[in-house]
């Protein structure tokens, strides 16, 4: 056995499952037969471990025995183990390094190879795969994939790695180990270690502009500003600012630098700050100069080198300078100023051009263009027009009132002020309230003033009364009766002038009399009298001229004259109505009595065709038919509305009902009329009487034979049943012989039947005029409710001749329902306030009463308030449905304090007693109930107003005022939180308010509950220096009341340092740093005093002072 092998192999022995393959757990044998070695049972088994290279000789000594104990001893076999190459080659890489374009050596402690059965000069390294960044040498030659080399050559140092130069931070090679037969891949690592020579580059599309608000800030971020460096890293790359902006700053975390690095832009600590204040209405840029830098080289400390310090060496020949533009956006947050210019004046009822003279507005940060003038409220006496057409159109828009107006319309001459009201008033001046806006800010509300030059264009009043005068009697026409004004300032002279005289009279007046009582005594066939003049004055008739109307006796009931007035420029006319008092001293006379004919059973009117009476000096209405004796025969009427009223001697009618044909004759009696009839009469006109006459009615067709009927309505009550006699239905034709005439029912009742009365529930068909004289016919009512009237129609014939017509019935109906109850849902009205109760608050309803039969009884008034019935004081405490209906029935409360009232009542239908409610009979009385609200009336209280100045930083840099409950806070009994409303009557002059949960600005109002939530706060502007601040408010609820108008002043303190930058050498000692307060706060502030370690460490360089805070009192 080889030296150094533990394991020389074993025997085993085998059996028909074994295979013949290495197994340690097959037990060795320590004696085997012949028979077993015959039957190849005995194996040798190598070693277990692999023998290696080499071959491996092994020998065993061994004894032979038999059963009859004879042995051989002594005995030797020996075995020789022949290698074989199973086993794969081993390989371990251990990384290499070297710098960007060097070479380092790969050698045995890189590759670490090794192969169990196989000599080191027998194995072959192959270049499998080569490095993308360099080449492997061997002997200094590169070689390339597929090439090999022995494990000899890289044990001596023949192999190395030669890196490209590339920017790269490693590679990898792929070597292939093999003995011939078997082989393994093994990956090496190379570690390139860079070396800064490339100089940093800016990223290509780049936004190079970026825009920024007035005012305001705007980050700077890796879409506007990223360099790369192929061998630095990119978040150490650093910025210098070369060029400052003129307009504001570079800022780190809100504060100044000259310098920064990639890292903070690309963690949004960047941004450039706009501090140059208010850029108006355009745009403005602003530009940053950069310089990108990937590091320096180190320069001696030169802070106590007197002169300038030498600028610092740069890496590299050349680095990137890059131009960052900015744009600066204008914000529209300057209020506009109005101009009031020149005194605006236009003539009376004319218009007038307004001009950039008379109004101009401003805005630092609009285009005058852009400004509109919105009339807050409108001119009294006129309005303002445009002339400029419509878009879109050609027609002017003259004439048509506006609300607002831009400044660019007023300076092209478009707006003009209408003076157009005017008529039967004199204005002197008018004024609007104005204000402009730029759409989003808004100036004070200042008026405008108007003055108004009058002119004359007023048309003068002419009144007159009429008069009257007794026939042939005389007045006086004074300034009672006739006068004039003018509105016209100055007034104008006012002439009179009679252009109609009077046509039944004269108009008179007297040179020296001044009563009219001395006019009345003088004849006026004297010269005492004179015809009035063509024109008087006004003035002169005020002072006293006397004029007279005297009438000429004539019959007539009407006169006058048409005055005209001028005020030298308009004319009026008017007519003065004189009404004549009749003088009753004429007699009527009867011009026309002609008589009349009528058919028998007929009727007639008499006209003043046939009866006619007049008198000159009465009216027909006067003119009286007195009846001395009526018609034997007849019977005469008068027309009233729809009825019929008969006329009975001492009665009488009026020559203007005759002539509205309001008379007629009915001819009602046949008996005994033997072909005429008449009736006496006399003419009055109240004092003096006519002979009495007879008034002849000629009555025609009496023949025998002739069928003449008679009717008159029948009434009976709802479901009654009535006989029907003569007085009611009535035929004869002259023969005396009633059962000879029959009728026939063609169209029988609706509502009822007619039947004998012997026979009831039997309807008939036909009867007899006997049978009406019997009293055996009768109607009979159904019951029914449908209608008030029912009615049958019959034909009456005796045989030869027939006549139709029909009989009315009038249903009386009874009434059997209580009313019912249907609404009664109570009121709510306001404290002091009047309503109509109309149905749908208060109603009853009855089937078979009218609605002036459904009463309300009071039985107990209200307390707090009082009923009305149209108009007045309920004083009788009942009323009516129909008056609900007709919206008569009101109530007013009292005012007060009262929250309820209510009024108690009983209902009938005049006949029932009590009511329907919710289908039960009740006798007690119902409650109407009034729900009164309370009217607010009190204004707010402003409890507490205390100046805030406390200033808090936001997430977006700015700075703001928290106003609060503590600062500002009305109350009001009536009215919750959110219905106290501040009204803006001017806004912040350097800063403005916002709601702090939106963001959004406050132009006019916010509400003391959004105070209570710390839901409004006041923005500084940074772009004035400035400490304090106000506006100006009033507070209202929702019920209009206010309290007069007060301000809230906001005050605020500034700290910082009082230079901006501080070089001192290290041997100095002591660095002071002085911090400044500006303003007045009243609470304390406190500045926190940290050092940022840069290059210097703390405790090694420097030691600040153990103070960390430091305060400002208040003040």
């Amino acid at each position: 056995m080889s030296p150094g092998l533990q394991d020389a192999g074993k025997l085993i022995f085998l059996d028909a499952s074994r295979l013949l393959e290495k197994n340690p757990s097959i037990a060795s044998l320590s004696s085997f037969t012949q028979h077993a070695v015959n039957h190849m049972k005995v194996a040798y088994m190598p070693p277990i471990q692999d023998i290696g290279p080499d071959t491996l000789h092994v020998q065993f000594e061994f004894s032979v025995s038999d059963q009859h104990g004879g042995r051989l001893t002594g005995l030797i076999f020996n075995i020789t183990v022949l290698p074989v190459d199973d086993k794969v080659p081993k390989i371990f890489a251990h990384p290499v390094r070297t710098e960007e374009g060097a070479s380092c050596l790969i050698t045995g402690e890189s590759l670490v190879i090794s192969d169990e059965d196989t000599k080191s000069e027998s194995l072959r390294i192959i270049l499998k795969s080569g490095p993308r960044h360099g080449n492997v040498e061997l002997r200094g030659v590169p070689i390339t994939e597929g090439s090999a080399f022995s494990l000899e050559e890289l044990r001596t140092f023949k192999v190395r790695y030669q890196h490209d130069d590339s920017e790269s931070l490693e590679d990898t090679i792929t070597f292939t180990v093999t003995d011939g037969i078997n082989s393994v891949d093994g990956e090496l690592e190379v570690q390139i270690s860079p070396v800064n020579d490339e100089p940093p580059e800016l990223r290509s599309g780049l936004k190079s502009t970026l825009f920024c608000p007035e005012g305001s800030y705007i980050y700077i971020t890796t879409e506007n500003l990223y360099a790369t460096d192929p061998d630095s890293d990119d978040t150490r790359l650093t910025y210098m600012i070369a060029r400052i902006p003129l307009y504001g700053m570079i800022q780190r975390e809100g504060v100044m630098v000259e310098k920064f690095t990639q890292l903070d832009v690309v963690r949004g600590l960047i941004t450039y700050r706009h501090t140059g204040g208010e850029i108006g209405a355009r745009p403005r840029m602003d530009t940053v100069t950069l310089i990108v830098s990937d590091g320096e080289s180190v320069s001696a400390d030169t802070c106590c080198i007197e002169g300038p310090p030498p600028p610092p060496i740069p890496l590299h020949a050349s680095l990137p300078v890059y131009d960052l533009n900015i744009t600066l956006t204008p914000i529209n947050n300057q209020l506009p100023v109005i101009i009031i210019g020149d005194v605006f004046v236009v003539d009376e009822g004319f218009s007038s051009l307004l001009s950039v003279n008379h109004v101009n507005a401003s805005d630092v940060d609009t285009l005058a263009d852009e400004l509109i003038f919105i009339m807050e409220t409108q001119p009294q006496y006129g309005y303002l027009e445009s002339t400029i057409p419509s878009p879109g159109s050609e027609k002017s828009t003259a004439e048509t009132r506006i609300s607002s107006f831009s400044l660019q319309h007023v300076s092209a001459g478009y707006i003009r002020y209408v003076q157009s009201h005017h008529q039967h008033i004199e204005p002197t001046s008018d004024f609007f309230m104005i204000s402009s806006t730029d759409s989003i800010q808004k100036s004070m509300i200042v008026p405008f003033y108007i003055v108004i030059k009058p002119v004359n264009d007023e048309e003068p009043r002419l009144h007159v009364s009429n008069v009257t005068v007794m026939e042939g009697g005389s007045c006086e026409i004074g300034p009672a009766t006739l006068n004039a004004e003018d509105l016209d300032i100055p007034p104008d002279i006012l002439r009179f002038s009679i252009v109609v005289p009077p046509a039944h009279g004269k108009l008179l007046h007297h040179l020296h009399a001044a009563d009219i009582s001395q006019y009345k005594q003088l004849d006026p066939t004297e010269t005492h009298w004179e015809v009035l003049m063509d024109a008087f004055t006004l003035d002169a008739l005020k002072q006293g001229m006397t004029i007279v109307y005297t009438h000429d006796g004539s019959e007539t009931q009407q006169d006058g004259f048409t005055v005209q007035l001028t005020d030298g420029k308009h004319t009026v006319q008017q007519t003065l109505r004189v009404h004549i008092t009749p003088v009753n001293d004429e007699k009527p006379q009867l011009i026309r009595n002609g008589g009349l004919e009528v058919d028998a059973a007929g009727n007639k009117v008499i006209s003043c065709l046939v009866l006619e009476a007049e008198d000159k000096d009465s009216p027909r209405t006067s003119v009286y038919y007195v009846i001395n004796n009526a018609p034997m025969f007849g019977e005469l009427k008068k027309k009233v509305d729809s009825s019929w009223v008969t006329l009975y001697a001492g009665m009488n009618f009026t020559q203007q009902d005759i002539d509205l044909n309001e008379i007629w004759y009915f001819h009602t009696v046949i008996l005994g009329c033997k072909g005429y009839d008449s009736f006496r009469f006399y003419v009055t006109d109240g004092e003096h009487n006519l002979v009495p006459q007879t008034f002849f009615i000629s009555i025609l067709n009496l023949e025998k034979g002739d069928i003449v009927l008679l009717t008159s309505p029948v009434t009976l009550t709802e479901g009654d049943r009535v006989t029907l006699m003569t007085d009611v239905l009535m035929a004869t034709d002259g023969t005396g012989k009633p059962e000879k005439l029959l009728y026939a029912v063609s169209v029988p009742p609706v509502h009822g039947q007619i039947e004998y009365i012997n026979f009831p529930g039997v309807p008939i068909s036909s009867f007899s005029q006997l049978d009406v004289a019997a009293q055996k016919v009768c109607y009979v009512h159904d019951n029914s409710r449908e209608a008030g009237k029912d009615s049958f129609s019959f034909t009456v014939s005796n045989g030869l001749k027939a006549k139709d017509g029909s009989l009315e019935f009038i249903i009386i109906k009874t009434d059997r329902i209580p009313p019912t109850l249907l609404n009664n849902k109570g009121l709510q009205i306001l404290e002091g306030e009047a309503i109509i109760i109309t149905s749908d608050f208060l109603q009853i309803t009855d089937p078979d009463s009218p609605l002036e039969k459904l009463i309300y009884t009071i039985t107990e008034s209200p307390q707090h308030g009082q009923l009305y019935l149209n108009g007045d004081v309920l004083q009788q405490n009942q009323f009516t449905q129909n008056d609900i209906n007709n919206l008569y029935l009101s109530y007013r409360h009292y005012g007060g304090p009262g929250e309820l009232d209510h009024f108690s009542f009983t209902v009938t239908d005049d006949t029932n007693i009590g009511f329907l409610l919710n289908g039960q009979l009740k006798e007690d009385s119902a409650v109407f109930v009034i729900e009164v609200n309370h009217v607010d009336k009190m204004p707010p209280k402003l409890v507490k107003k205390e100046n805030p100045s406390t200033v808090e930083t936001l997430k977006d840099g700015r700075s703001a005022i928290q106003i609060t409950s503590q600062n500002l806070r009305a109350s009001d009994t009536d009215s919750a939180d959110e219905d106290l409303l501040y009204v803006i009557l001017r806004a912040p002059r350097f800063g403005h308010l916002e709601k702090s949960k939106t963001g959004h600005y406050i132009g006019r109002t916010f509400t003391q509950r959004e105070i209570n939530h710390r839901a409004i706060r006041y923005i500084i502007n940074p772009s004035f220096e400035v400490n304090s601040d106000s506006f100006e408010f009033e507070i209202s609820d929702s019920a209009g009341n206010k309290i007069s108008p007060d301000t809230l002043e906001l005050t605020w303190s500034v700290l910082g340092l009082t230079e901006s930058h501080y070089r001192i050498c290290e041997s100095a000692g002591t660095l002071s740093v002085k911090v400044i307060r500006r303003g007045s706060s009243k609470d304390p502030a406190f500045v926190g005093i940290k050092v940022q370690e840069i290059s210097a460490r703390l405790g090694q360089d420097f030691t600040h002072t153990s103070a960390s805070l430091l305060q400002f009192d208040p003040g």
